[in-house]
């Protein structure tokens, strides 16, 4: 089966295109955007978040979470990254079977948002090349900032640098690896959080509130485990670069709700007209055993599984 590209309604969106192959399908709506609203095994459960309540609307006063994947620019700031990103985005069939999204110019905030969406021909794969375009006549520094809202109930898997002995006698034995970087309303006592020494585990969970960490650190890939399918997330990390929010290159948040996944590109200078490019990479895993999320042992079974 070759990639199949069809425009379908969901809710009172009637512009919505789901790309697909034999394995796995994607939803992007053309109604406001540009967002991935779903991205499943072929007949399976969207690993997103949707919010049934924000579909279907356009033109709202104040951004909408909506769920899915959406760019956003960073550093935050209200409401410079808020933008309601809720009219029409035009779209582009490219002969590969690759689409092209294009939102209208976000103003004042002075920037364009795009995206390449392709999605490999036989498997569950889709790169997502995220891209700012400066379109006031001034300079402007942003970073590209790239968030995935996971549906409820799984656990968010954070890989970490090989761990070393101490004391050591090797080039970089002296030197962190790494930072972690807090908000004011995270608390690392909080038990949906499990720092090991190889991973580092978060559950979303009912009932509970707001946290949020920031990671510096060279491991360029994440993971959600949610109902036996695996989501993994990749992108590309610059050691020299300077990104937002204190050197964060990968956010995660999570509350009530939702759980999110987040990267971020490095700070970007932009002349007018200048561009600004970050790729993700994603996969699904189908059929993945349960495995123990306080536990390393166990959760590096569970990556050798897939193997990653």
């Amino acid at each position: 089966m070759a990639l199949k590209h069809e425009i379908v309604a969901l809710d009172t969106w009637k512009n919505n295109l789901a790309l697909s192959n034999e394995v796995c399908e994607l939803l992007i709506t053309l109604d406001v955007g540009p967002r991935i609203l779903s991205f499943a095994p072929r007949g399976g459960r969207n690993v997103f978040k949707i919010f049934d309540d924000h579909l279907g609307g356009t033109g709202e006063d104040l951004w909408q979470s909506r769920g899915g994947h959406r760019l956003w620019l960073a550093p935050e700031a209200f409401p410079f990254s808020y933008y309601p990103d809720n009219t029409p985005v035009e779209h582009t069939i490219h002969s590969n079977g690759a689409v092209t999204l294009v939102a209208e110019d976000e103003m004042p905030q002075g920037f364009s948002k795009q995206m390449d969406v392709t999605l490999h021909p036989t498997k569950a794969q889709v790169r997502i090349a995220h891209r700012l375009v400066n379109v006031v006549d001034e300079e402007q520094t942003i970073a590209p900032w790239m968030l995935s809202v996971m549906d409820v109930g799984g656990i968010a898997i954070v890989p970490q640098p090989e761990p070393r002995s101490h004391p050591g006698m090797g080039p970089g034995d002296f030197t962190p690896n790494r930072s972690l970087i807090l908000w004011p309303f995270t608390d690392l006592s909080d038990s949906r959080f499990y720092l090991g020494q190889r991973f580092w585990t978060v559950q979303q969970r009912a009932g509970t509130q707001a946290t949020k960490i920031g990671l510096n650190s060279p491991v360029e890939w994440a993971a959600y485990f949610l109902d036996g399918t695996l989501f993994v997330k990749r992108w590309s990390f610059d050691k020299k670069a300077s990104y937002p929010d204190k050197n964060s290159a990968f956010e995660l948040y999570t509350d009530s709700s939702i759980l999110e996944l987040e990267t971020l590109a490095p700070l970007a200078s932009l002349k007018p007209g200048g561009v600004v490019e970050a790729v993700e990479e994603w996969e699904l895993f189908e059929d993945v055993a349960d495995f123990d999320p306080r536990d390393d042992e166990s959760i590096a079974d569970l990556i050798q599984s897939v193997g990653l």
